[in-house]
């Protein structure tokens, strides 16, 4: 019975080694997912401000705004006003008439107009001259 307690203490320790082998098997086989923190903190928002009369509002100020999020209002971190001109297109030139060799549908009022497209897929080379008379 002297080997009883060597046998036992042998025991234990190779049991304690195979499952710290597994433990870290274990962590070999399954790595941890990558954990990836995200947010938001600045949103960046344009604006075209018009009156009650549908003409644009170009004097307004960071305290003429309030910006809300479900009905809470959030901090403005940063206002720039811009002014674009307005857009006028100068009065039309009289037009000089097309070359002769251009041909336009412009003078015909009422007429049919008949357009016919081509491509190499659906006529055969060969018969390209036979198709366009």
């Amino acid at each position: 019975m002297k080997h009883a307690p060597r046998v036992c203490a042998a025991g234990f320790l190779a049991a304690a080694c195979l499952a710290a082998s597994a433990g870290a098997r274990a962590d070999q086989t399954q790595p941890a997912q990558p954990r990836f923190r995200s947010g938001v903190e600045v949103i960046e928002v344009a604006v075209l401000a018009r009156d009650s009369s549908g003409r644009p509002v170009t004097d307004l100020t960071r305290a003429d705004v309030t910006v809300l999020e479900q009905g809470i209002a959030q901090d403005i971190v940063a206002f720039e006003r811009v002014s674009l001109p307005l857009f006028r297109p100068a009065a039309a030139a009289p037009r000089e008439p097309p070359p002769r060799d251009v041909s336009s549908n412009e003078s015909i009022a009422e007429a049919r107009v008949f357009v016919l497209v081509l491509d190499a897929l659906h006529v055969a080379p060969a018969r390209n001259l036979d198709v366009r008379r």
